[in-house]
């Protein structure tokens, strides 16, 4: 089933956003179905001006291909998840990045959340609380971070959506969460055959 995956409504604030280093890191819990469908996490994050280090991020202790720095604002950053990765139940996101002061990565966090499933821990991941969250250690929250997973069909299903309704400027928007690099389905081929 096509579907995003998440634990908080999408509301950060900038201000609140929780820095990452070697030692101060952040985990995410999500609950997802079974899947055999590559998936994308979405995380939103900003580098800090002339920060030329990744942010390195693991799902279920394996580590992904670092995200490099873009914009020194809050944006939404992507990372491919094989889906032997994913497990049925729960799944743990976690993040970091190689600095050791607070100067490099901060990712977004939506405050508010009696009890969030995101974590914080000051001692490279041997401990964890998901209390005493971001800027002042005053705040409980939940990482900007959901899930996408989709079937080939199901994007190819979307994609032939797309060219039925006519809506150039919305492809660029949705083609990456239709389409993965590794299939030979595009919009060009859908369009194409109808």
């Amino acid at each position: 089933m096509s579907k995003l995956y998440h634990t908080e409504s999408g509301h950060s604030v900038p201000t609140l956003a929780e820095e990452l280093t070697t030692f101060r890191r952040a985990r995410k819990k999500l609950d997802l179905p079974p899947t055999q469908s590559p998936a994308k996490l979405y995380f939103m994050a900003r580098a800090w001006p002339g920060s030329q280090l990744p942010i390195r991020l693991s799902v279920n202790g394996t580590e992904l291909a670092p995200v490099s720095p873009e914009f020194e604002v809050h944006w939404w950053c992507t990372a491919a998840i094989d889906p032997n990765l994913l497990e049925e139940g729960e799944n743990i996101i976690e993040f970091w990045c190689d600095a050791r002061p607070m100067n490099a990565w901060a990712l977004a966090i939506e405050p508010g959340h009696a009890e969030p499933g995101s974590f914080i821990s000051d001692d490279g991941g041997a401990t964890w609380r998901n209390h005493h969250m971001c800027y002042l250690n005053a705040v409980r929250g939940e990482i900007e971070g959901l899930c996408h997973s989709a079937s080939r069909e199901e994007r190819a299903r979307g994609a032939h959506l797309l060219g039925r309704i006519g809506i150039p400027q919305m492809v660029p928007l949705i083609e990456p969460l239709i389409q993965d690099p590794a299939d030979d389905v595009s919009l060009a081929a859908i369009e194409a055959a109808t």
